[in-house]
């Protein structure tokens, strides 16, 4: 049997995904997702690396088949005088087929063309699903039964929901309106990784779907603490953070910027019950209906006073089947007290956060519980997967005989006007320090002298820019794990003050008054200090230094760590900060005219000079991505691509960072996009223009997930809170 080879295929995606590189496959825009002389790298389990993940709409039984096409070549096949038929095979299962094909007058080559793949499946999914990983092509005769030829594999990644990504809104101004998870117009193929199913995985015959997704969910979510998931970067599974319950990836109680990208790569080793709340809703609101309307209707709930856990393992900690202790890090406290008589080294969850959803939209006041924190040691022996309702939920799981708690649930008033909880006045000086992972490293090693550097991220925008530096610190019981040490240098001071305000108010919420340390010398303008956790602000910059214990750890000697790290480094801070107009600060030269006009449909490119001493992150800015999107990063040339997508003007800005100074550059380009034009290009789709104009609902202004302007990678997860 002759060989079908396929020269490419080429996916016209219906909504824009951002990928692990944080390039972003806009809307519209046709892509080359399988070249042979350019194959794409695989990337986690059956993940395709840059850029060669695309997201479709599901479409209804007669609607518009697939924007996929496909150019390849068989010898015979201008022989095949009644046509041919095409399928498309994943994992041995045929996925998409044509209809019959008329053949090629004369030659070997032919073409698939876009909307001639439909669905092979009798009944098409009709559920968000993902295909990833190894396909191949298989041509038959017209009868669509005769196997003619097949292909070798190749690697492509598809994703299908039913509408654009949620759009908020995240700080609703009325009463009475819930906030959303805002996606800023992008979804991110590692959400669909971790938890879309291959449509051969979804039930058949009744099954209600959406409790069957809630439990994949939860499994899923719950299995980030087993082991590390293929479909991720992670270098460590996850656990609960067992001295303080302090929260690693979102940054605040009642939601908030949720660091999706950080957990991806498990940047840090621990999680608490803000952060498994905040995943699992972000996996949840993905389930939306083609209007864009989130179907579970999920809630973050917060809840003060929460009491005891029954025993049970605590997420990460399966070793522990019988925790009914989830603070049990320093020496001679353990996870299990058999009670009574009470002991007072157990220690209750002073609040907790979970979210609520609705199994089924025609009774949205019945709610169900999702809560991947704790499970029970009694069956079912899983964490909370939407089957019990709040009161049912909190009788399994906290424990009756350490006392009837009376439970407090928050509620977020929709916030108008940015305030934050200082008397602090501003001081008007920059950071001129170094603030470079090398340089960090020197002053660590003056107190632990093995300290080497274990990753480090990076931020950029036009509000300011932010380094994180792990350092694995060999501390001297060697159980405290890795120190993190995150900068955050802002543009405007009363930014780094309200940003401060937020990491403070978590602290006093976690931990009682007589959990929080004292600052016996003057350390920053403002600061708060736990025995894991350091946070100040001096000037208009944000020092955070923690780490995350392990059982037994000596949790004295890391706080008196943790101590004299900020006291070093504040003193660096504080020496080198200078008046305003007297910092290093990158000066980068625009190529191009600051005014500039392009036709919608088309992409462009701006460039900068001059970079000389900037970090290795280059991000651009839009004021209004349904009408200029940014491409991705920029290249390290100075190259930022851009896609024109709708008429209007916005302001585009090009944002560099100082090697060592943490200083932004910030260059800012006017942007007009007119009607006209046919697009332009060349032919090729993957140098062709942008997306065509389009409507869908998940095209809002939003900052790019590396940038600065939020000093936050990743989705706002913050709901309104209600019981």
């Amino acid at each position: 049997m002759a060989t079908l080879y396929i020269r490419r295929v080429i996916v016209t995606p219906d909504f824009t995904t951002s990928n692990r590189a944080d390039d972003v496959i806009a809307a519209g825009q046709p892509l080359v997702v399988f070249d042979p002389t350019q194959p794409p790298v695989p990337e986690g389990a059956t993940g395709t690396e840059s850029p060669y993940c695309c997201t479709l709409a599901l479409r209804n039984s007669g609607g518009p088949r697939l924007p996929i096409q496909l150019d390849g070549a068989y010898p015979a096949i201008e022989g095949m005088k009644n046509g041919f038929r095409l399928a498309l095979v994943w994992n041995n299962v045929e996925v998409f087929r044509t209809p019959t094909i008329p053949s090629p007058l004369k030659g070997p080559n032919f073409s698939v063309l876009a909307q001639q793949l439909d669905w092979a499946f009798s009944n098409r999914p009709a559920f968000p699903c993902r295909l990833g990983g190894q396909w191949l092509a298989r041509l038959y005769n017209s009868d669509g039964v005769t196997l003619v030829a097949y292909s070798k594999q190749f690697l492509m990644e598809l994703c299908f929901v039913w509408s654009g990504p949620p759009a908020g809104p995240v700080n609703p101004t009325t009463s009475g309106t819930l906030a959303r998870p805002d996606f800023e117009g992008i979804y991110p193929v590692d959400l669909f990784r971790l938890f879309f199913p291959a449509p051969p995985d979804i039930p058949q015959g009744g099954t209600p779907l959406m409790p069957w997704y809630f439990q994949r969910v939860m499994r899923t979510i719950w299995g980030l603490g087993l082991a590390i998931n293929p479909n991720t970067a992670a270098t460590q599974h996850l656990a609960y953070e067992i001295e303080h319950g302090a929260p690693t990836y979102v940054d605040d109680y009642l939601g908030g910027q949720f660091e999706l990208r950080r957990l991806i790569r498990t940047t840090f080793p621990t999680m608490n019950c803000y952060d498994l709340a905040a995943l699992a809703q972000l996996a949840i609101v993905i389930f939306q209906d083609s209007g864009g309307a989130e179907l579970a209707l999920s809630r973050w709930i917060f809840c003060d006073n929460y009491g005891y856990i029954n025993p049970g393992p605590l997420f990460g900690w399966p070793q522990y089947p019988n925790c009914n202790n989830p603070f049990f890090a320093r020496p001679g406290v353990v996870p299990f007290y058999q009670e009574p008589p009470n002991n007072p080294d157990r220690r209750p969850f002073s609040n907790h956060a979970w979210v609520e959803v609705t199994p089924d939209p025609a009774f949205p006041l019945n709610r169900t519980v999702l809560d991947a924190t704790h499970c029970l040691q009694n069956a079912p022996n899983d964490p909370a997967m939407g089957t019990q309702s709040r009161n049912v939920y909190l009788q399994a799981q906290t424990d009756q005989s350490r006392g009837n708690f009376t439970q407090r649930y928050g509620f977020r008033v929709p916030r108008r006007h940015a305030t934050f909880e200082t008397a602090a006045t501003a001081t008007g000086l920059i950071n001129n320090a170094s603030c470079d992972p090398e340089t960090i490293l020197t002053f660590v090693k003056q107190i632990l002298q093995t300290a080497t550097i274990s990753d480090t991220d990076i931020l950029v925008g036009s509000a300011g820019c932010q380094i994180l530096t792990n350092i694995n610190a060999v501390t001297p019981d060697q159980l405290s794990g890795p120190v993190h040490i995150e900068i955050s240098n802002f543009e405007d001071e009363a930014d780094a003050r309200f940003t401060y305000s937020k990491r403070e108010r978590i602290l006093r919420r976690l931990i009682p008054a007589e959990g929080l340390l004292p600052i016996q010398e003057p350390l920053g303008d403002e600061t708060i200090r736990t025995s894991t956790n350091i946070t100040l602000r001096r000037n208009a910059l944000l020092l955070r230094i923690f780490t995350s214990p392990q059982p037994g750890a000596d949790i004295p000697a890391t706080t008196d760590i943790l101590l004299r790290l900020a006291t070093l480094l504040d003193s660096h801070i504080a020496t080198h900060a200078v008046n305003s107009g007297l910092e290093v600060r990158p000066k980068p030269v625009l190529r191009e005219n600051p005014t500039i006009s392009h036709v919608v449909g088309t992409a462009f490119t701006l460039h900068l000079n001059n970079l000389d001493n900037i970090g290795p992150i280059l991000i651009a800015e839009s004021d209004d991505h349904r009408v200029v999107l940014p491409a991705g990063p920029g290249t390290r040339d100075g190259a930022f691509k851009f896609f024109a997508i709708g008429v209007g003007k916005v302001g585009v800005r090009l944002c560099v960072a100082h090697r060592e100074k943490l200083t932004a550059g910030v260059t800012v380009v006017e942007v007009e996009i007119v009607e006209g034009g046919d697009g332009g290009g060349d032919g090729d789709p993957n140098t062709q223009g942008a997306p065509a104009k389009t409507s869908h609902p998940s095209n809002v202004a939003a900052s790019h997930p590396r940038s600065g302007r939020k000093l936050r990678s990743g989705l706002a997860t913050e709901q309104q809170r209600g019981k």
